[in-house]
């Protein structure tokens, strides 16, 4: 029933369930609160995803080649690849990659691999109790100490502070 509707039309409805439910004593009251939280929030993700990927233009070539390229990286993170094993996966040249991803986000090849990286080790510091030399195991750093450096790069902290801010 709720793939016929819009995104909208549905996180509208979980809202008014969610509402309906908190102000209903029930049996396994939170749970039912959490599953439609956990809904909601997931539908709104898709929203805000569905309304980015319209404001980039589906018809540009360089557009298609960056999308398979953020695809190509999310789904190869162990093991991780050069930045001239992506353009070949992509039948160019690791330069056109680069070009390519400074025109349409403003950022390297390099950058957006190393974004990706730091998002899926704030998972893993998130949600996990890894030491933070496991975690850069996992994400194939040989070094955990360059892994640390560069976590420190992107977001001003080390894994450890940042481990203990969230």
């Amino acid at each position: 029933a709720f793939d016929k509707m819009n995104s909208f039309e549905a996180t509208r409805m979980f809202t008014d369930s969610l509402f309906a439910e908190m102000n209903e004593e029930l049996p396994e009251k939170k749970l039912v609160l959490q599953s439609y939280f956990n809904l909601m929030m997931s539908l709104i993700y898709r929203l805000i995803k569905k309304k980015s990927e319209k404001l980039i233009a589906p018809d540009n070539r360089n557009t298609r080649y960056f999308r398979v390229f953020q695809k190509i990286v999310r789904q190869s993170c162990t093991p991780m690849k050069s930045i001239k094993q992506y353009a070949h996966e992509l039948n160019i040249t690791s330069v056109h990659l680069n070009r390519i991803c400074r025109s349409v986000a403003g950022k390297s090849a390099l950058q957006i691999v190393h974004e990706f990286l730091v998002l899926e080790a704030e998972k893993f510091l998130k949600h996990t109790d890894l030491h933070v030399s496991e975690i850069a195991y996992r994400l194939n750093f040989e070094d955990p100490a360059y892994f640390s450096r560069l976590f420190r790069k992107y977001t001003g902290n080390s894994p450890k502070e940042f481990r203990e801010k969230n």
